[in-house]
């Protein structure tokens, strides 16, 4: 049996920004289009969160069936100086490193991230375990991402538990 990939629960901020519901209305984004790498959709996932796009995030989040994807209010989530640490993939499924002079929720909470390999597997943590920590919120800066018919989607973006 494979382990829990969190997907009843998208995770974007954890428990202070859960986007449950979304329309897919008439909106036309860069989530559109399918990314074709791990660092592209987490990329343009960065810019639509920092932006409070949240309208567009929805089009790339992996969501159980019958989940939907709420849009957040602007300002929930502040980012400053942010950036793309390295990389992970195996197979379908890849961590990429964000990171950041400074991340808030609700401008407190504010924690930053200067190393390019937080929570990346490495010595004896396993991918598995590194995928296990970035989707239940244990490794906030490392972004879990799954290619779901050939496009990547986010799985867990600055998810904190």
């Amino acid at each position: 049996m494979k382990p829990l990939r969190a997907r009843s629960v998208v995770g974007v901020l954890g428990p202070i920004l859960i986007l449950t519901a979304c329309s897919s209305g008439g909106s036309t984004g860069t989530a559109s289009t399918p990314s074709s790498s791990p660092r592209a959709v987490v990329s343009t996932g960065l810019k639509d969160l920092a932006t409070g796009n949240y309208r567009d995030l929805c089009k790339y989040l992996v969501l159980s069936p019958g989940q939907q994807c709420s849009t957040g209010s602007p300002g929930t989530f502040t980012v400053k100086g942010y950036s793309l640490g390295e990389s992970s993939v195996q197979g379908d499924r890849a961590l990429v490193v964000v990171r950041a002079d400074q991340a808030c929720i609700f401008n407190t909470s504010c924690t930053s991230n200067q190393d390019p390999r937080a929570g990346l597997p490495h010595g004896s943590v396993t991918f598995d375990q590194a995928w296990q920590a970035a989707t239940s919120g244990q490794s906030f800066y490392t972004a879990a991402v799954e290619r779901i018919n050939g496009k990547w989607m986010i799985v867990a973006l600055l998810k904190k538990a």
